[in-house]
């Protein structure tokens, strides 16, 4: 993630101070969007660009650098990117996850999203076919683990490692809809017996979808609304319809399963009025969870390219660039009006007696009542009762220029890295009347 880049980068310095012999690989969206900016740092040898499998094995088999495909190195002062590799079209290829060399016990769920722990994140999916700007997923390659080979992984998980619920992060769970009933249907019928939550896109749940999840044992779904603004939808290149979103939290609160709906605030167009059209959108939609983020433009996004072409970035450090702080100067919104309505949003939405009322009930475990108990003093009180999530103080202290070693700005692309540029016909005939997204105000 590119909030935790630096992280990153410093693990790299401290695996070289231990033993300047190891060979370190960076691999992800972030690297993969900014390559040269990575490799700067002399403690990164090498980034995977793509699906990581097949290159680090080539990279452990010893095979010559050139030779590896979708690799990018230092030769010198300058940046080489080896030709890319194809997407893995099944990913059912791949062998087993090495669990055994994870301390479980060091990683926790994300607060809110769970029932049961253990818990553990996982995918089924690679790839999304949505449109959306602000996302680095925006038309890839959909691909799937066969259902069977996910319900095999899930069993062992319980049976091994005392796992109790599976988180999946895939970017739409439901979007396959024929392996995604298999799947319903095998944890069904081989009683796994273990919870689960996933993501969803509102046009890709319907009411076979959610009764069949909710047989399979999943007790969560998360949308993306993003905005209560169909304006804003348009821009954002996810045009599904408010109604249909609706229609979709009916569904799931029908059968029985916890609705989680993310918003985003500080969209390219926004304004004080689209912001309350969001929240009145939310309370009518009434999730049992809601997310405000403040819209990031993250590298790699076609979001990203159209604010740093039109120097709207505010920020190069990464610290950031976690979706709490307005790092955009858009021409519609002033920060100061954009935090304070992030800020009031949690307040709008949980201060309710209904809200308090439904989440007290759904909880099962003294963890999570802990959860709850810390997520109502951060959003009331910006006080958090646990170290949860928090840096120690020494990490904070890096910025990005730390990590410079190497002074190229660039690099010599001999295969060239395709890069998603932002469709600046979309964002300036975006439907909003009187906004240029290209003109200052």
């Amino acid at each position: 993630m590119t909030s935790t880049a630096l992280v990153s980068h410093r693990i790299a310095k401290i695996t070289k101070e231990v033993d300047a012999g190891i060979t370190v690989v960076a691999g992800g969206v972030h690297p993969q969007s900014m390559p040269e900016d990575t490799l700067r740092n002399a403690a990164i040898d090498f980034i995977v660009r793509g699906d990581g499998e097949p290159a680090l094995l080539e990279l452990c088999r010893r095979l010559p650098r050139r030779e590896i495909r979708g690799l990018s190195f230092r030769d010198g002062e300058i940046v080489v990117h080896n030709p890319p590799r194809a997407d893995i079209k099944d990913l059912g290829v791949l062998p087993d996850y090495a669990y055994h060399l994870v301390e479980m016990d060091k990683y926790f769920p994300a607060v809110g999203a769970y029932r049961k722990w253990p818990a553990i994140n996982m995918l089924m999916t690679r790839g999304c076919p949505g449109k959306c700007i602000f996302c680095n997923s925006a038309e890839t390659t959909l691909r799937t683990r066969p259902a069977p080979m996910v319900i095999e992984e899930i069993i062992r998980l319980r049976d091994s490692y005392g796992i109790r619920e599976v988180q999946f992060y895939d970017d739409t769970f439901t979007v396959l809809k024929k392996n995604v009933l298999e799947f319903c249907r095998l944890m069904k019928e081989r009683k796994v017996g273990v919870g689960f939550s996933c993501f969803a896109r509102a046009d890709c749940f319907n009411e076979e979808m959610a009764q069949a999840l909710k047989d399979a044992g999943c007790h969560q779904v998360m949308f993306g609304v993003e905005s209560g603004s169909q304006a804003i939808l348009r821009v954002l290149r996810k045009d599904i319809d408010l109604a249909h979103t609706m229609n979709a939290v009916k569904l799931a609160k029908k059968v029985g399963i916890e609705v989680r709906a993310a918003f985003t605030l500080g969209n390219p167009g926004e304004t004080v009025e689209t912001i309350q059209e969001t929240m009145a959108y939310a309370l009518k939609l009434d999730p049992d969870l809601a997310i405000f983020n403040i819209t990031t433009p993250y590298p790699g996004t076609q979001m990203y390219n159209w604010a740093k072409k039109n120097s709207l970035l505010t920020t190069h450090d990464w610290w950031d660039y976690e979706i709490g702080q307005a790092i955009v100067d858009l021409p519609s919104i002033s920060k100061e009006e954009l935090e304070h309505a992030y800020e009031q949003a949690f307040k709008i939405f949980y201060n309710r007696p209904k809200v308090y009322w439904r989440r007290l009930k759904s909880i099962s475990s003294w963890r999570q009542f802990r959860d709850s108990f810390d997520a109502f003093f951060q959003i009331f009180f910006k006080m958090s009762l646990t170290k949860r999530g928090h840096y120690q103080q020494g990490w904070l202290r890096w910025k990005r220029e730390d990590f410079f070693d190497y002074s190229f700005l660039g690099g010599r692309d001999e295969f060239p890295i395709p890069r998603v540029l932002a469709d600046e016909a979309l964002l300036g005939k975006a439907g909003i009347a009187g906004y240029s997204f290209l003109k200052r105000r």
